[in-house]
């Protein structure tokens, strides 16, 4: 008698999803039952500016756990399963936006117009011209920082300029889908440090 063989190696394994998530899975679809009651099935595919508001909508039900609320009044459901579902929908924006999904095709990841993109290449651009000007040394801090509206809405620091550039511009090209945004990248250089001792 011969041994059957699947060569299944590396492959998803589900199983470790159904086995031990079944009621917080149970949960998070009663959570999307209610969004399709309401809006329509699949409506929060539809919705504006998704990754701003889904990230704002999972806040607020963290907020309401760390102030003790935790079955949210409209659903009746624990606010970690809105929690969840919010997530997951950020998840689905960053990561699964070009690939189909059942019969339908996932909403494409918005482009920005080329009005938009020169600005924002030209944004970049310019502030390339004058960091490179400045020689930087080995040692400094890079930081990037993408505005809107008078808002900071993105920002960080990296090891050098082109790991900036391409932090920032990636953030802009995402807010731009919104309207204009600046790009700020700074160089932080130490000028000298000392060890000082209190006088006696």
């Amino acid at each position: 008698m011969t041994t059957g063989r699947k060569d299944d190696a590396g492959k998803l394994r589900w199983g470790l999803l159904r086995k031990s998530l079944v009621l917080p899975l149970e949960a998070v679809i009663r959570v999307l039952m209610y969004g399709a009651n309401k809006y329509g099935d699949d409506n929060w595919q539809q919705v504006d500016n998704p990754l701003v508001r889904y990230r704002d909508a999972l806040d607020r039900h963290l907020a309401d756990i760390d102030k003790g609320v935790i079955v949210d009044p409209d659903t009746g459901e624990n606010n970690y399963a809105h929690v969840a579902t919010n997530a997951l929908f950020l998840l689905w924006f960053y990561l699964a936006a070009d690939k189909p999904i059942g019969d339908q095709e996932r909403r494409p990841e918005p482009q920005l117009g080329p009005d938009a993109l020169r600005a924002v290449q030209e944004i970049v651009k310019q502030d390339s011209a004058r960091l490179s000007a400045q020689a930087p040394t080995a040692g400094d801090a890079v930081e990037y920082e993408v505005w809107q509206d008078g808002a900071l809405q993105a920002g960080g620091r990296e090891a050098d300029y082109d790991a900036a550039k391409s932090e920032a511009d990636h953030y802009a090209r995402m807010y731009a889908q919104d309207g204009p945004v600046e790009v700020r990248i700074y160089q932080k250089r130490l000028l000298s440090a000392a060890r000082r001792w209190p006088a006696n």
